[in-house]
């Protein structure tokens, strides 16, 4: 599976000019296996041939990601933590302050 999701990421690449490459991969195989129910494929190598032959889905794909994306981070639960740990981590490394002066 790995193979076919580093080959459906180079797709949307070279389609949307656009780097998933660092997306977390759980979240990139939720979203493409969404994909494939929508589109009625039940093997992830069929999606990648149907993507390579299809730019509409591409662009359904991409839109799923940033659609799906922005509502995790936007969840008030998981956005949420995410905000917390931010504050947190920011609140460490005022601690290193004096070692690295701006």
């Amino acid at each position: 599976m790995k193979k076919i999701l580093d080959e459906i990421i180079l797709l949307i690449g070279r389609n949307r000019d656009d780097d998933l490459s660092q997306y977390n991969t759980a979240f990139l195989l939720r979203t493409i296996e969404t994909r494939m129910s929508v589109t009625g494929i039940s093997r992830a190598k069929e999606y990648c041939s149907f993507l390579s032959d299809n730019n509409p889905e591409i662009d359904l794909l991409f839109q799923s990601l940033q659609i799906s994306y922005s509502e995790y981070i936007g969840n008030t639960k998981d956005g949420g933590s995410i905000g917390i740990q931010r504050v947190q981590m920011m609140e460490h490394l005022k601690q290193y302050q004096h070692v690295c002066p701006q």
